[in-house]
């Protein structure tokens, strides 16, 4: 006996039915097949007729008043095993109705679907994938709408918590699909501090009521934390007097030094042999601002910029490209101390 056609392409067929729910109910009343001479004849039913009043049972009553009862006359009038002819039929009856009934925040869900995979005779591995396919985007909408106020209150964890169980999603996906999204709304606060690389108090402290209303704990997030600590200290410095710095070089009278970093490379632009520029490395060592000058010691010796020599500053994807009124323009590459060198120096040469 061949199977009916109607599940054999599942998802083209649920694309179709999902766009054509009607507002009260996703099914619709079907008229039967009609029957040939011959199986009249010889007294054969269409077996496509059996899947067509199971619809329209669904079509005409609430799923969870429909009873396995209600479905023996159909199987015995068909004379076969309809649940395992038109297995991925029942799958689609499923999967339009979890897909409606989400749609519309049908009550008490789980209880009607688990009525409906029983009366439907569907084993969990037959509907589960369909679950976490559908299930997953659902749930991703409803933590974004739990969350877009910037709030994760207790009472909103029990809601999804209860959703997650409702859509038969694992406890591990769940966690992961609520803590990426509420440290996405997180991030979309950070993003502009993150461009300006500035962090006041006052944004400080709107960061970290944000983190406990959508309870991250920041003390977990090593690369946002440290993000922190670095914007707050550079906005501090920004802000605030320049620090003075003891320091063993030697240093000419009414001279202070405010910055020293140390692993520091100095890169010139060289022209090859090819006639073409590139950012050479010249020399490593330590450098240091004072309130006179720039001083960078190496191996190589000691060379000096005085601050009235420098015309601007240039960020690049390496450092900071010093710009002098004569030779070369070095560039300085120190890591995680650049941003400080930038702000230092700019305060100096104002």
């Amino acid at each position: 006996m061949e199977e009916y056609v109607i599940g054999t392409n599942l998802n083209m067929k649920l694309i179709e039915n999902i766009n054509n729910l009607m507002r009260q109910t996703p099914f619709q009343v079907q008229p039967l097949k009609s029957t040939s001479f011959l199986r009249r004849l010889f007294k054969q039913p269409v077996e496509e007729n059996a899947v067509i009043e199971i619809n329209n049972l669904l079509a005409t009553m609430n799923p969870e008043e429909i009873t396995s009862a209600a479905l023996v006359p159909i199987a015995q009038r068909y004379k076969f095993d309809l649940f395992k002819v038109f297995a991925l039929n029942m799958q689609e009856f499923y999967v339009v109705y979890l897909h409606f009934a989400l749609t519309h925040s049908t009550p008490d869900l789980d209880k009607k679907l688990i009525h409906l995979q029983q009366l439907l005779q569907l084993p969990d591995e037959q509907i589960l994938p369909f679950h976490h396919e559908i299930g997953e985007k659902y749930f991703r909408k409803a933590v974004q709408q739990v969350i877009k106020d910037g709030m994760y209150s207790p009472s909103d964890q029990a809601k999804l918590k209860s959703l997650a169980l409702t859509l038969r999603l694992p406890s591990d996906l769940a966690n992961s699909i609520s803590m990426g999204l509420r440290k996405e709304q997180f991030q979309k606060r950070l993003a502009p501090i993150a461009i300006s690389k500035r962090l006041s108090s006052t944004m400080k402290m709107d960061l970290l009521v944000l983190a406990k209303n959508l309870d991250i704990d920041l003390q977990k997030e090593s690369i946002i934390k440290k993000q922190l600590l670095n914007f707050e200290k550079w906005w501090q410095l920004e802000n605030s007097d320049l620090p003075i710095r003891q320091t063993d070089i030697d240093l000419t009278k009414n001279e202070v030094c405010h910055f020293e970093a140390h692993q520091v490379s100095w890169y010139e632009d060289r022209v090859t042999r090819r006639g073409v520029s590139t950012s050479t490395l010249i020399k490593k060592g330590a450098v240091y601002l004072t309130s006179k000058q720039l001083i960078f010691i190496s191996e190589e010796g000691t060379s000096k910029i005085r601050l009235e020599k420098i015309l601007r500053l240039v960020r690049n994807h390496q450092g900071i490209e010093v710009i002098k009124d004569t030779g070369r323009y070095p560039t300085l590459v120190m890591g995680d101390e650049t941003e400080a060198f930038y702000i230092v120096l700019k305060k100096l040469m104002n």
